[in-house]
């Protein structure tokens, strides 16, 4: 909601949030505090991203990240989501950050591919939701509550204690051997499938929003190369075109860390060397017609006297 109430509420969220992390961060060294912590921090990194403050969204959002990796690092989706949220942060920053929003998109794209690695290589073991119902245990009917001692209910409930025994064995067991929990499971396999279809579709997402940010990483090099190119011509047309007559001498081309002097103009200190050949040869034509005229006067005093 925009307006003074909308601000109101946000900044009331942000500082609920703010005590949730001062009190997550005092709690045990244990996954689940530190994965709720993580959950406290993405959503401040939101409330930041929506008060137009990137940069700081983007830092709740990177330890998020190093929590949710550390304490659950099989939670495939999870990570993908933060990559996503690091990927907008860094493209609304100013300037923005294109490759870098690249870089998460693309481990964002990895890890989702895992998750339907994994779902593609179990599907095939899990039961199908119909023999799942078929095995679901029936309401207990009049007849069976009148004869308690009947030999299916006794069946039934060694069957789940043995179940549930061997359960705990296999999460004992790995519990040992792998501090990290397994990667979640479907049920069954119809509902592996949805989720492969739903991978499926955010997977090219994601890959045309990174089509989207290369296109305009190389658009702005592009804009940059030109930039440096017209710089590039603009200084060596400096350096080699003729000096300009009537140029002012405290004008000067840089050359790096050089610096030329243009020409000064005419009547303050030396000329311009076309300037100078101008007058020489001017001088050399009139010093000729000089001669010209002496000698044509002499051949018309000579005639006379003769």
């Amino acid at each position: 909601e925009e307006g003074p109430a909308g601000d109101d509420d946000l900044e009331i969220a942000w500082e609920v949030l703010d005590i949730a992390r001062c009190l997550a961060e005092r709690a045990p060294e244990d996954a689940p505090s530190k994965l709720f912590l993580a959950d406290v921090l993405l959503r401040l990194g939101d409330a930041s991203l929506e008060s137009e403050k990137p940069q700081e969204a983007l830092e709740e959002y990177e330890r998020a990240l190093a929590l949710r990796a550390h304490w659950r690092p099989n939670g495939w989706r999870d990570l993908a989501e933060i990559h996503t949220k690091d990927s907008f942060a860094l493209t609304v920053m100013e300037p923005p950050d294109l490759k870098g929003a690249v870089e998460h998109y693309q481990a964002a794209i990895d890890l989702l591919s895992r998750r339907q690695a994994f779902l593609l290589q179990v599907m095939p073991t899990l039961p199908p939701a119909s023999a799942l119902a078929a095995h679901a245990p029936a309401p207990p009917s009049a007849a069976a509550e009148s004869t308690p001692s009947s030999a299916a209910p006794a069946t039934a409930t060694a069957a789940a204690a043995a179940a549930a025994a061997g359960a705990a064995s296999i999460s004992a067991a790995s519990s040992k051997s792998d501090p990290c929990p397994p990667p979640s499971c479907p049920a069954n396999r119809e509902k592996a499938e949805r989720e492969v279809a739903d991978l499926r579709e955010i997977i090219a997402e994601l890959r045309t929003k990174v089509e989207d940010q290369l296109e305009a990483l190389n658009e702005e090099e592009a804009a940059r190369k030109a930039l440096r190119e017209l710089v590039a011509e603009t200084r060596r047309r400096d350096l080699f075109s003729p000096p300009r007559l009537g140029a002012d001498p405290r004008n000067v081309v840089n050359l790096g860390s050089a610096q030329t002097p243009a020409s000064p103009p005419q009547g303050q200190g030396a000329p311009a060397a076309p300037v100078l050949q101008v007058r020489k040869k001017a001088r050399v034509v009139e010093v000729h017609q000089t001669h010209s005229f002496l000698n044509n006067n002499k051949k018309t005093t000579q005639i006379k006297q003769q």
